[in-house]
């Protein structure tokens, strides 16, 4: 079993080049290790809304409306596994932040030199660190980059043999289309179809840097999540890596096919396929979402069945600090609404006129009273009519304590 972790992740130690750096750097930034992701298939660039498998699109983090952590265990490949940990916040009025770190684990082992005999031992570290940044613009349109750093080191006896390292950058895309009317289809529908709420998502990942003499691959994503019903979400995700922009036609694509069903945000099972890998698999797994006092937490477990290399299981936890209410999402027009009222407020706030900014916002209140935007806009509205009322009186008192003009009423 250790034997299999060595033929992927170490080099061979006696030769100035090796095939295998790129590749151990480059499997540990593709590896997505959160279960939820894992149990849809991989399948989740277009239903990225949380920091919870926010590596498959940087641009999915803009909705997180409050403090949330992750924590993850990935138990690959036998000998070999995964641990992981994210954190994400809300920043300014409509940015999220978020930060990110993965380390591969492998055990110890003694290496052999070219006579058979014992020559030390080898350690390895493999670890990525990651900062992103994403942004909501309006409703339907977010934009993300999110920042990676990679270092992998190997070490005889603990003297160092070599290390590498890597700084590449990820961009990612959201789109929400809300209706899409499809023509009627014969026997089946007697009204045109429509297709509401799609969600597309296309992320560009390693564009940059490093100092491996193989070059990291350059990752294209594109992802779409289509609500069926209700509480039942369909999501396929296509996926191309680039080692020469000359290869983008290429017929190499990969293929993940996933589906998530919940009842009441509670309890969800999710199930997926992987078509065009080196060895398919079909993934399972499930979660249970649960409010503890100020925290709502979300626990996941994956199972991935691989041909050859035996069963995968994966863990997490992702904690939100704060209580909220898992309220129903808002039909597209309110939606519109909403937005419109707030940008209309902000247009009124811009000009000056502070009451009607004020009254489009309570508008916006009306709708959605857990509008955290529109009730911090009007707190601050709130304050600087406060300060003015404040100034006035102010004025009034020089007005009455100035002197009057003797002339004034008189007659020649």
């Amino acid at each position: 079993m250790i034997m299999l972790a060595t033929l992927i992740f170490v080099p061979d130690l006696f030769s100035a080049h090796s095939d295998y750096i790129g590749t151990s750097t480059g499997k540990l930034m593709e590896i997505e290790v959160d279960p939820r992701v894992n149990a849809l298939g991989g399948a989740y660039c277009g239903y990225v809304s949380d920091v919870v498998g926010y590596e498959a699109n940087i641009a999915g983090i803009s909705e997180l409306a409050e403090k949330q952590i992750v924590v993850a265990y990935y138990d690959w490949l036998m000998d070999t596994s995964i641990f992981y940990g994210a954190f994400g916040m809300p920043v300014m009025k409509k940015g999220v932040m978020a930060t990110s770190l993965k380390f591969l684990s492998i055990p110890d082992f003694v290496n052999k030199n070219e006579w058979g005999e014992d020559s030390g031992t080898i350690s390895t570290g493999n670890f990525v660190y990651s900062l992103g940044f994403a942004y909501k613009w309006m409703y339907f349109m977010k934009f993300g980059i999110n920042a990676k750093y990679n270092r992998q080191s190997f070490s005889l006896d603990g003297s160092d043999l070599s290390s590498f390292s890597s700084l590449v950058f990820d961009l990612g895309a959201q789109y929400q289309i809300d209706v899409i009317k499809v023509s009627k289809v014969p026997l089946l529908h007697k009204s045109p179809y429509q297709i509401k709420n799609l969600q597309l998502g296309f992320s560009i990942q390693n564009l940059g840097f490093t100092s491996s003499t193989d070059p990291l691959p350059i990752k294209l994503k594109f992802g779409m999540a289509y609500p069926v019903v209700q509480n039942c979400v369909v999501l396929l995700d296509i996926n191309r890596n680039l080692y020469t922009l000359g290869s983008l036609f290429d017929s190499d694509y990969r293929f993940n096919f996933g589906v998530e069903y919940n009842y009441k945000s509670i309890v969800y099972v999710r199930g997926g396929v992987k078509l065009g890998y080196d060895m398919n698999s079909f993934t399972i797994g499930a979660g249970i979402q649960a409010q503890f006092g100020s925290f709502l937490s979300l626990f996941n477990y994956g199972y991935n069945a691989h041909d050859e290399l035996g069963h995968i299981n994966n863990l997490s936890v992702s904690t939100k600090f704060k209580k909220i209410s898992l309220r129903k999402k808002y039909p597209v027009t309110q939606e519109k609404l909403i937005d419109y009222h707030y940008y209309r407020g902000i247009a009124f706030f811009i000009e000056g006129n502070i009451e009607n900014a004020v009254m489009e916002w309570k508008k916006v209140l009306l709708i959605d009273p857990d509008h955290s935007d529109s009730i911090e806009r009007i707190e601050e509205a709130q304050k600087m009519l406060k300060q003015r009322k404040e100034i006035v009186p102010e004025h009034k008192k020089l007005e009455e304590n100035s002197v009057e003009d003797p002339y004034k009423g008189s007659t020649q």
